[in-house]
């Protein structure tokens, strides 16, 4: 950006062409809670929490291609239409070409303006985008000029001129509206009785009852304080504090031994596991059974789902090392490709070597189910439905509606790319399956966003290349031709950065990866935080020595130990602040 030019000591700079800048976004936002983020060709989402969207949520990665965007248009007899944001096709063509739209964007602290001028059209426009430092929830867009920090009065429609007699339709109560609001944030909370026990050299334990139902929670063992001992009142008031949550302790009875030392961090986990327990207490209420008979092969996950480990899942794109992940004991889970698997001579022998060793065997449907995919996927039902896949890794809306409509029992585990950003998405997703469906928590969402979710016997994803896209254009045909033969290829951008391409022949699509892994594994307390009930390792193009290295890793960190890769990788949105 060697056209970027600072105008004062207080950042306000000037761009042009920033239209041809990738990335770029600026963050839009006041104390009513107004969250914006906007780009040059005003892309980009507005919302006021996780929740509470007006415009369809974006990564960092489609900022600048969703078609769910900010627009004006103007139409000119004899030439077209014209976009003010430079969206229309025609302008989107002229991008890198002589005859370009001249652009420049100056922008500031919490504001930004973008003029546009087309000599073909013998327009000019100027855009100022900018939320008030008022208590109002809007997203402004002004077709005007105007210094930082001057006032801007904004006229509205024209109103007709009231005499006697007219009839006045009032469309609008504002105290009604403000009052309805404020119901809506107030959630209705459920009262528990509780009761936690801390003595000395035994473990911790935290019980609840609401009447009906009736959880208990296991802690660490509590030891004999150096100093100061814990007081009753304070462990009462920690554990009172149940924030967002829709518990409230009506009653809490505090045993508490002599002078001992009680984290908090020990109260937060008990009263998070706890509170998931009697979710996850009612919620089985109303699960639909499935009567699966039991086989000797199930022995070995069965126990080890009873004695509370996290479990390791591996999904493998590829099956070359298939030997090598069925043979490690601590691998509990095995998610297999469909497109993979489909090409096989004889895919019921792999599934049953999977169940020979002992692990659960789950497939994975495709990223992208086009006609062609769905249609492929009920002709050959038989396979997806056989005894030996316990379950279905599902990653679009397509692939769920149809297993509903199939009347599938098994278990469904949503994949990350399939959307779960919010509790009521969550919710729904229960209500539409009638059965317990298993989210993965989205890698779009930073931890503290993650957290909030309130997910129970979730998947996380630790490690894997992720798909960046999914293209009906090959990149091998449109440079060679086409060969038939599957392969990886590598791309790189102007930043000289690798991207890695996957030509599925036998679908006819391209599968773009991001070059470099996603790891987070390493990361202090986000099993802790997050308490996932499966944490997954995803093999695309991965050799021998690195498939060793990554189960060698998910181990450490199942043992509740820190872990390494010695691969370059990257954290996601992980810590990624609010957009």
């Amino acid at each position: 950006m060697s056209d970027l030019k600072y105008l004062d000591k207080k950042g306000t700079f000037t761009l042009d062409d920033p239209d041809l800048t990738s990335y770029m976004y600026f963050p839009l936002a006041n104390e009513a809670g107004m969250m914006s983020a906007i780009t040059p060709d005003l892309g980009g989402d507005i919302k006021l929490d996780q929740n509470t969207f007006l415009l369809e949520p974006v990564s960092s990665e489609n900022l600048h291609n969703n078609k769910s965007s900010r627009n004006f248009w103007v139409y000119v007899e004899g030439k077209g239409a014209w976009s003010v944001t430079g969206r229309s096709s025609k302008q989107q063509a002229k991008l890198f070409e002589d005859d370009k739209e001249d652009v420049k964007l100056t922008a500031g602290i919490m504001w930004h303006q973008v003029e546009r001028q087309s000599q073909e059209m013998g327009l000019k426009a100027v855009m100022t985008s900018f939320v008030p430092e008022t208590e109002e929830k809007v997203e402004l867009t002004s077709p005007s000029e105007f210094k930082a920090g001057s006032k801007v009065v904004l006229n509205g429609q024209k109103m007709k001129k009231l005499h006697e007699g007219m009839e006045i339709k009032r469309t609008l109560n504002h105290p009604m509206i403000e009052r309805i609001d404020e119901g809506l944030k107030q959630k209705k909370k459920e009262n528990l009785k509780g009761k936690i026990i801390i003595q000395k050299d035994q473990c911790a334990k935290l019980i609840l009852k609401d009447g009906e139902n009736h959880v208990e929670v296991i802690g660490p063992v509590i030891e004999e304080a150096k100093k100061n001992g814990a007081m009753p009142a304070d462990i009462e008031k920690l554990l009172k504090k149940t924030g967002q949550t829709h518990y409230t302790f009506e009653e809490l009875e505090v045993d508490l031994g002599e002078n001992l030392f009680v984290p908090g961090s020990v109260l937060k986990k008990l009263r998070k596991e706890a509170f998931a327990q009697m979710d996850q207490t009612k919620i089985l209420k109303y699960r639909r059974t499935y009567e699966d008979p039991v086989k000797e092969n199930d022995v070995a996950s069965s126990q080890e789902q009873e004695d509370g480990k996290i479990q390791i899942a591996v999904s493998m794109e590829n099956l070359e090392y298939l030997d090598i992940v069925t043979e490690d004991r601590e691998v509990m889970k095995i998610y297999l490709s469909w497109m993979e698997l489909k090409q096989q001579e004889d895919p019921q022998a792999i599934l049953n070597k999977i169940k020979t060793a002992g692990k659960q065997c789950y497939l994975m449907l495709p990223q992208i189910a086009r006609k062609r995919q769905m249609e492929e996927l009920k002709a050959k039902k038989d396979l997806i439905f056989t005894n030996e896949i316990d379950g279905l890794l599902v990653r679009n809306l397509e692939e769920f509606s149809w297993l509903i409509e199939e009347g599938y029992q098994k278990e469904m585990i949503a994949d990350y790319m399939f959307y779960g950003y919010n509790k009521e998405a969550v919710k729904e997703y229960q209500r539409l399956s009638g059965i317990q469906i298993r989210m993965t928590y989205p890698s779009e969402l930073n931890k503290k966003e993650m957290e909030q979710l309130e997910l129970l016997n979730a998947d996380l994803f630790l490690y894997g290349y992720q798909p960046l896209m999914v293209s009906a254009q090959c990149v091998k045909n449109n440079l060679r031709g086409c060969d038939k033969i599957p392969s990886w290829l590598t791309l790189k951008d102007r930043y000289n950065a690798n991207f890695f391409v996957h030509t599925s022949c036998c679908d006819c699509i391209n599968e773009i990866y991001n070059g470099k892994p996603l790891w987070v594994g390493n990361e202090a307390g986000i099993l802790n935080d997050l308490h996932p009930s499966v944490i997954r390792f995803h093999i695309t193009r991965e050799n021998e020595v690195q498939v060793k290295e990554i189960l060698n890793a998910a181990k450490s960190i199942q043992k509740g130990e820190r872990a390494s890769l010695a691969t370059e990788y990257t954290t996601g949105h992980l810590k990624r602040e609010v957009l």
